[in-house]
C-alpha cells in the first residue's frame, strides 16, 4: 500500500472493540453513516480525503484488512483498498480506508465529491466497528455534588469503568492527537451563596494547577534543581500540552493562555511560551535563527542547547549525551539527521528528518532573546448567581483566523475537534441585595426588593436618564452566547435600549428590538477574527415606567482540553481554594458530571523482556529491543506499542527522540520490538533503562511494563580528530584517538565526502538532494558508499596526489571504531580539510615543441542541504546553494603557459624562445 508523502506524517489512531459483542449484525445489512460535505478536501487528482471517526484501524495499520464500505447514493464504490495512486490517477469510486479518521476516496465518474449533488455513506462489516461514535454502547452516567463553605476544601471521587481519557488519548507530540474516549462532560463551580467568591480553583490529583507562571513552573520542574534539569523539564512539560496550530494572532505566546484556553502553538509561538517559561525559572536564554522556523536555546552547563518545543526535537553531540546547541547542529546536519523529527505522532522518515535539518543554516552573530509576554493569570471572581463550566466538547465556535472547520484542519484534520467550550453563567438575583453585586456601574435606579409590584430594577428619579451596566469578567477567551433581558413596563411611555461594549467605555447597540424579554445573540459580536476578548459590559437604559425584572448571562468561552479538571479511572482526589478574605461564609456548589464505560479493557502491560535480557550486557549499540506480547485470553488485540529509553532509571524523560516511540510509526511496525534506526545512539559501557506499554484495537492502552536495563558492549566513537598539511607534498593525513569509554578498538574505518555534514555508509544510501516548497518538487538521489579505508593505525593519509582509494581527497572525514567482536562504534565528529587544497602534482619539466598538459585538481565542497526563502510562498527551497564554486588563476609562470579559469587545466607549448 502506498501512503501518500508528506513532510509531517498524521497521528496516530485508534479503535474501539466491544467486549460484550454486538447482536444481530450478521443477520441485517450494516448501517450507513454519511459523511458531511465539510468533512472532505481535495487530494491529488482525482482523489478526495474524508476526515472523521470510521471507527476501526484504517489500511495502514491492518495490512489492508479494514472493513469500511463507502456508498455514494446508496451503491457500493469500490474496489477498496486501492493504491493511492490509483485513487489519484484512475479514480472512478476506488478508495481506502487509510488510518482510523482518513479515507482516501473518488467519486464513481471522478468529480468532486463535495459539489456534484450526491449523498456519500460509510457502513463497516466488522463487527466490532464503532462506526457511529461511542454513544452507541452502554454507558452509566454518574454526576457528584459537592457543598463547599471553606477556603480549603478536599474531597474524593471514585471513576469506575474500565477506560477514560488518558488511557485512550495518543501521546502528545507536533501533531494533533486523538482520543477514543472521554467520560467528563463538565464540572459546574457555582456561586449559591451571598458573597462573592475569589478566584476559586478546582486541581485534581494534583495536576494542571496552571493559574499563573509560577504554578506552571511548580508543576514542570517539580524535584528538579539544576538548569540542565530544570531546562529539559520545561521542554517535555510544553510540548506534552500543546500541538501545531495557532490563532493567528499574539493570543497563544502568553504561557497561561496558551495552556488553559488553547492548547497549541506554532514555532513561532511555542519558542516565545518556552523562552517566557525558562526566564522565569532564573534560566538565561538566546532566540535561534532557522529558516521558516523558530526556536529558542537555553543555558545549562556552560553553554547554549536547543530544545525545539514545537517539532519536538533535542539532538546529542557524538556523546550521545550533551544536547547540540543551535550552532552544532549548522556545522555538522548529521547531529539532526540522525534524530527523529516532528514528534512521537509522525512516521519515522529519513527525507523528513534531513529536511529538518535543512533549515538549521544560520552562521552569523548569535545574540537576543524574545520579549516577554508572561501578564495572564486564571482569576477570576464567581458573583452570587454565577458560575464557571468547564465543558469537554466543541460547539464550533473558536477565537483565531480560521474557522474552527475549514482553516484549522489546515494544522492538520483533528485540530479543530481539539478544543472545547466552556460557559460563564451568570443569573443575578436582582431582588436580593447579592444582586447589587451585578451592577459594575448604574445612575438613577432603585431595587424594588420584595415589592413584586415593581420591576426589580426601576428608573428611581422619573424624567432623569438612568441605567444599569452589568459586567462579564472571564479568565477564558470569550467567543459569543447569548443574554436573555426580561423587563416590566409600568406606562405606556417606558422603554428599554441596550449596548455593549468592551471597556465600560464605548458602547454600541446590542439589540434593534424593543428590550422588553430580549434574547441578545452575542456571536456576532465575538468574531473568530478579531480582538480576543476576556470582558464585556452590557448597559440597559431606562425611560419612564421601563424596568428589569431579570437578566441571565450565557457566555461561551474557550478553553483547551488538557487543561481541564478531569477525572480519571479509580480514585480522584479533589482540592477547591478561592483566596476571599472577610468572614463571610461563602457557599460554592462543585458538580461533576461524567459516563463509565466498560466497553473496553486495558491490556496487560508486557510482561519481560525477550531481549535484552534485565540487567543484560549486549554486543553491539544498534540494539533490537523485543519483549512479551500480552496474551492474557480475551483481550482485544494488541495493534501498537510505545516504547521508551532513558539513562535515568525513574525514566524521567527520553535520552532523545529516537527512544520515545509509537511503534506503528517505525519499520517494527505490527511486532513487539523496536529497531534502533543508527549504529551508536547509544554508549558502550553506559547502563539504560527501558519500558514498554501495549495498546490493543479498542485504543484502550495498558500500564507501562517495569523498568528494565541493560548495558551495551563495544568501543566508544572515535574523538580529539585533527589534520596534519604538509604542503609540500600536497598530503593531508587524519589521526584521532581511541575513546577511554567502552572497548579497546581493534582497528578503524575512515569515511570521506563532499557533503558537509555527511552520514558516513558503508553502502549504498539515499539523500534528499531538492525540496521545492512552490513546485511541490522532491529529488532523492541514491549516492555510493562514502567508505574509503580501514587502518589498524589512529591515523590516515586522507588527501594526496598518489591516493588511489574510494572517497580519498575529499572535503570531509569521519572515523568509526571496531572492536575485536566485529561491534562498531558511531561515527565521529567530522574533520574539515582547508579548501581549495591543490592536491595533485605538477610535471615539472617540459619539453620544448610538446604540448605541456597539467590539471589541478583542488578539494571543494557540496556543502550541505540548506533552506532558502524567495518570497512567503516560496519559503522553502531546500538545495545545495553553498557548493564551491573554484576559480583558478595563474599568478606566475611562463608566457605561453595559460589556465582555464573554470577548470583548472594548464596547457601550453614552450618553445626554444621561451
Amino acid at each position: 500500500m502506498n501512503a501518500p508523502c508528506y513532510l509531517v506524517a498524521g497521528v496516530c489512531v485508534v479503535a474501539i472493540v466491544l467486549m460484550t459483542g454486538v447482536t444481530g449484525r450478521g443477520a441485517e445489512p450494516p448501517k450507513r453513516f454519511p459523511i458531511p460535505a465539510d468533512a472532505m478536501r481535495p487530494e491529488i487528482g482525482h482523489g478526495y480525503v474524508a476526515s472523521m471517526d470510521f471507527g476501526e484501524e484504517g489500511d495502514k495499520a491492518t495490512e489492508g484488512k479494514s472493513g469500511l464500505l463507502l456508498f455514494e447514493n446508496g451503491k457500493p464504490l469500490g474496489p477498496p483498498h486501492a493504491l493511492h495512486q490509483d485513487i489519484r490517477e484512475k479514480g472512478q469510486g476506488r478508495y481506502s480506508h487509510w488510518e482510523r479518521e482518513t479515507l482516501y476516496f473518488s467519486a464513481s465518474d471522478n468529480t468532486d465529491p463535495r459539489k456534484n449533488g450526491r449523498k456519500y455513506e460509510v457502513a463497516s462489516s466488522n463487527p466490532k466497528s464503532t462506526l457511529g461514535g461511542l454513544d452507541r454502547f452502554p454507558a452509566e452516567p454518574k454526576s457528584h455534588t459537592e457543598e463547599v463553605k471553606s477556603s480549603r476544601h478536599e474531597y474524593v471521587i471514585r471513576m469506575g469503568g474500565t477506560m477514560d481519557g488518558p488511557s485512550t488519548r495518543t501521546p502528545i507530540g507536533y501533531g494533533a492527537w486523538s482520543q477514543v474516549f472521554e467520560p467528563n462532560k463538565f464540572v459546574k463551580l457555582e456561586n449559591v451563596g451571598d458573597v462573592p467568591v475569589v478566584n476559586p480553583w478546582l486541581i485534581v490529583n494534583g495536576k494542571r494547577n496552571w493559574r499563573t507562571v509560577d504554578d506552571i513552573l511548580k508543576e514542570a520542574i517539580g524535584p528538579y534543581t539544576t538548569e540542565k534539569e530544570k531546562a529539559i523539564a520545561i521542554w517535555m512539560f510544553q510540548r506534552h500540552h500543546r500541538h501545531h496550530a495557532t490563532t493567528g494572532d499574539a493570543e497563544v505566546v502568553d504561557p497561561v493562555k496558551m495552556l488553559n484556553v488553547y492548547g497549541y502553538t506554532l514555532c513561532g509561538d511555542d519558542a516565545q511560551v518556552l523562552t517566557d517559561l525558562w526566564r522565569a525559572a532564573g534560566l538565561k536564554v538566546r532566540r535561534g535563527f532557522p529558516q521558516g522556523h523558530c526556536t529558542a536555546e537555553a543555558w545549562f552547563d556552560n553553554a547554549f542547547h536547543l530544545l525545539d518545543g514545537d517539532e519536538n526535537i533535542i539532538c546529542l553531540m557524538r556523546d550521545n549525551e550533551t544536547i547540540a546547541s543551535e550552532a552544532d547542529i549548522v556545522r555538522d546536519h548529521d547531529l539532526m539527521k540522525r534524530t527523529h523529527t516532528y514528534g512521537i505522532l509522525a512516521a519515522d522518515n529519513r527525507q523528513t528528518d534531513e529536511f529538518s535539518a535543512s533549515l538549521v543554516v544560520y552562521e552569523g552573530h548569535r545574540q537576543g532573546e524574545y520579549a516577554t509576554h508572561i501578564g495572564h493569570k486564571m482569576f477570576f471572581t464567581l458573583r452570587p448567581g454565577e458560575a464557571l463550566v468547564w465543558q469537554w466538547g466543541h460547539i464550533q465556535k473558536v477565537h483565531g483566523g480560521f474557522d474552527g472547520s475549514v482553516g484549522m484542519k489546515s494544522w492538520g484534520d483533528r485540530a479543530a475537534k481539539l478544543i472545547c467550550n466552556g460557559k460563564m453563567l451568570y443569573t443575578p438575583d436582582l431582588r436580593k441585595p447579592s444582586g447589587r453585586h451585578a451592577l459594575s456601574a448604574s445612575e438613577n435606579v432603585a431595587f424594588g426588593e420584595a415589592d413584586t409590584s415593581k420591576p426589580a430594577l426601576f428608573v428611581k428619579t422619573p424624567g432623569q436618564p438612568a441605567h444599569a451596566t452589568f459586567s462579564i469578567q472571564s479568565p477564558y477567551v470569550i467567543i459569543g452566547g447569548a443574554v436573555r433581558l426580561l423587563s416590566k413596563r409600568q406606562s405606556a411611555d417606558g422603554q428599554l435600549k441596550v449596548s455593549l461594549s468592551f471597556d465600560g467605555k464605548a458602547f454600541q447597540p446590542a439589540t434593534a428590538g424593543s428590550g422588553f424579554e430580549e434574547v441578545i445573540n452575542l456571536d456576532p459580536h465575538f468574531p473568530p477574527i478579531g480582538p480576543a476578548r476576556y470582558a464585556y459590559f452590557l448597559k440597559v437604559e431606562m425611560s419612564g415606567g421601563a424596568g428589569l425584572e431579570s437578566i441571565a448571562f450565557d457566555t461561551d468561552v474557550q478553553m483547551a482540553p488538557l487543561s481541564l479538571p478531569a477525572l480519571e479511572l479509580g480514585e480522584n482526589k479533589l482540592l477547591y481554594t478561592d483566596e476571599t478574605q472577610g468572614s463571610a461564609v461563602r457557599r460554592m456548589r462543585i458538580t461533576h458530571n461524567w459516563v463509565e464505560r466498560s466497553a473496553a479493557k486495558a491490556p496487560s502491560a508486557p510482561a519481560a523482556p525477550v531481549f535484552p535480557e534485565n540487567g543484560a550486557a549486549v554486543e553491539g549499540t544498534q540494539v533490537t529491543f523485543k519483549w512479551q506480547e500480552p496474551t492474557e485470553s480475551g483481550a482485544a488485540k494488541v495493534t501498537d506499542y510505545h516504547f521508551q529509553l532513558s539513562q535515568h532509571a525513574d525514566l524521567r524523560w527520553p535520552l532523545s527522540p529516537n527512544f520515545d516511540k509509537l511503534i506503528s510509526n517505525t519499520a517494527s511496525k505490527g511486532k513487539p520490538e523496536y529497531a534502533l534506526p543508527y549504529v551508536g545512539l547509544v554508549n558502550p559501557g553506559q547502563e539504560y533503562y527501558w519500558r514498554v506499554r501495549a495498546r490493543n484495537n479498542a485504543g484502550v492502552w495498558s500500564g507501562w511494563s517495569p523498568v528494565w536495563k541493560f548495558t551495551p558492549q563495544g568501543p566508544g566513537v572515535p574523538v580529539s580528530l585533527r589534520l596534519a598539511v604538509n604542503r609540500d607534498a600536497r598530503t593531508v593525513t587524519l589521526g584521532w584517538s581511541a575513546n577511554s569509554r567502552g572497548r579497546r578498538p581493534v582497528r578503524y574505518k575512515v569515511y570521506g565526502s563532499n557533503e558537509k555534514g555527511f552520514t558516513a555508509s558503508d553502502k549504498e544510501y539515499e539523500v534528499l538532494t531538492e525540496s521545492i516548497q512552490i513546485t511541490g518538487k522532491r529529488t532523492v538521489e541514491k549516492w555510493p558508499s562514502n567508505l574509503m579505508a580501514e587502518t589498524q593505525e589512529t591515523r590516515m593519509v586522507v588527501v594526496g596526489p598518489d591516493l588511489k582509494l574510494p572517497n580519498a581527497n575529499k572535503a570531509h572525514y569521519r572515523v568509526a571504531a571496531v572492536d575485536e567482536k566485529g561491534n562498531e562504534s558511531g561515527p565521529s565528529d567530522q574533520a574539515f580539510v582547508q579548501r581549495a587544497f591543490i592536491h595533485a602534482l605538477p610535471p615539472m619539466t617540459a619539453t620544448i615543441g610538446q604540448p605541456y598538459r597539467y590539471q589541478v585538481s583542488a578539494l571543494s565542497s557540496l556543502g550541505d542541504l540548506r533552506c532558502r526563502s524567495f518570497s512567503p510562498q516560496h519559503s522553502y527551497s531546500a538545495r545545495f546553494w553553498d557548493k564551491d564554486d573554484l576559480r583558478f588563476e595563474l599568478l606566475a609562470g611562463p608566457k605561453w603557459m595559460t589556465i582555464d579559469r573554470a577548470t583548472g587545466l594548464i596547457t601550453g607549448t614552450p618553445t626554444d624562445t621561451d
